[in-house]
């Protein structure tokens, strides 16, 4: 079994999952979480995660442009991509 555990908001939280053996570290990108965290500062708390562990952008609503701004800072391996609309998760997934 593989474990993700999401909503890091600081590097000392992911270093503790890293040692723990944890698989997946997921970062949220959603303005109404508590544990919402920008792309710029994702990146900063991922910079030495091992590249054994993969990187997951938990994504809620977001539109195209806040997408692209995840992608070019985190580099994520996945997104996790939620939406109260259907079509938009098929639109992302087809760009």
């Amino acid at each position: 079994m593989q474990t993700k555990l999401c909503g890091f908001t600081t590097k000392e939280t992911v270093d503790l999952a890293v040692a723990s053996g944890v698989d997946f570290i997921g970062f949220v990108f959603y303005p109404r979480s508590a544990r919402n965290i920008s792309p710029k500062r994702a990146a900063e708390i991922a910079h030495d995660i091992p590249r054994s562990v993969r990187i997951v952008a938990v994504i809620v609503d977001a539109q195209d442009k806040k997408i692209r701004e995840i992608i070019k800072y985190l580099q994520p391996d996945f997104l996790q991509i939620h939406s109260s609309k259907k079509s938009r998760i098929l639109e992302i997934k087809n760009q």
